[in-house]
């Protein structure tokens, strides 16, 4: 499986722009994901193909549903050193703390986007006892 992260929300194009130019420098795929993209499941946002993800695609109605709007990153295909190269040249580029962070797992490879953040949000929270909305 290629080294692929998922990015979700980052709206400074500027900070995207770092992460992007990390992920060229490592040869890393990097996808970033779209509201619209939040119901398929993240092992085929991560790994799979455009048609895969076109009968779990929402509609511009529903897109307002479950959602967030904090950054998350998902990480897919890593080793345990490369995962730790890739955050340490984050700090080094300045990249402001991303909370919400995990790893494609057996575990969560079916799970959808919203329900990955929720998760990671409330282990969050339970770790630094902030809330992340």
């Amino acid at each position: 499986m290629k080294e692929t992260i998922l990015l979700y929300n980052f709206d400074s194009a500027a900070i995207r722009n770092k992460i992007k130019f990390l992920c060229i420098q490592s040869g890393i795929h990097i996808r970033v994901v779209e509201k619209q993209q939040y119901d398929v499941p993240i092992g085929i946002l991560a790994c799979g193909k455009k048609e895969e993800m076109a009968s779990f695609l929402r509609s511009e109605e529903s897109e307002s549903n479950a959602s967030f709007d904090d950054p998350m990153l998902v990480f897919a295909g890593f080793t345990g050193t490369k995962l730790n190269q890739f955050l340490n040249a984050m700090y080094k580029q300045k990249i402001p703390r991303v909370n919400l962070k995990a790893m494609l797992t057996e575990h969560n490879v079916n799970w959808d986007s919203v329900t990955l953040h929720d998760e990671l949000a409330k282990e969050h929270e339970a770790m630094n006892g902030n809330s992340q909305k």
